[in-house]
């Protein structure tokens, strides 16, 4: 923490992100053991002015005795410790509403990953630029603006056979 801290101080960076979890916490006691070492870590960047979030994916939406393990994590966690970066695309993914995970996490949600999901013929999932799939853009960023989100990170995992700069482009007209 005392190195990434640092290199924080030295760009500037308000926030540092957890973008992933290795497998070993995909389970009720694994988010409950990283809650626990977020909040040591949080507060080490609180401290320092920097806020720790985390970047999900989809494999933080499976339920545990009716809870997501992105709650669990969420639920043991202080929010000064701990915040959101919440990835519009995975949470749709895994089942979920971008705009009702946006809206719970109200106070938490200082960044916010937009990308679009669209369905292929064979019902596979594919990432597209933002207004090229099927989430309802309306509702994301009124969600958005209500819980006070400062920073919307277009974020394309892949370019659909575009270039980057067109995909954001593209995002960026939509």
């Amino acid at each position: 923490p005392e190195r990434i801290l640092e290199e924080c101080k030295i760009v500037g960076y308000e926030t540092v992100a957890c973008p992933w979890l290795d497998d070993e916490y995909h389970n009720e006691y694994g988010f409950k053991k990283v809650a626990n070492e977020f909040n040591k870590a949080g507060k080490y960047f609180y401290d320092n002015g920097v806020i720790l979030v985390y970047h999900n994916h989809g494999f933080e939406f499976k339920k545990y005795n009716g809870k997501t393990g992105f709650e669990i994590m969420m639920e043991e966690t202080d929010p000064r410790y701990l915040q959101t970066e919440i990835d519009t695309y995975w949470v749709q993914y895994a089942g979920g509403d971008p705009v009702e995970w946006i809206l719970k996490y109200k106070g938490r949600c200082p960044i916010v990953h937009l990308k679009d999901m669209m369905i292929k013929n064979n019902w596979e999932h594919q990432m597209m630029e933002i207004g090229e799939g099927n989430l309802n853009w309306e509702s994301i960023f009124k969600a958005l603006k209500e819980v006070g989100t400062k920073w919307y990170v277009v974020e394309q995992d892949n370019c659909n056979d575009r270039g980057p700069f067109e995909s954001v482009k593209i995002s960026l007209q939509n």
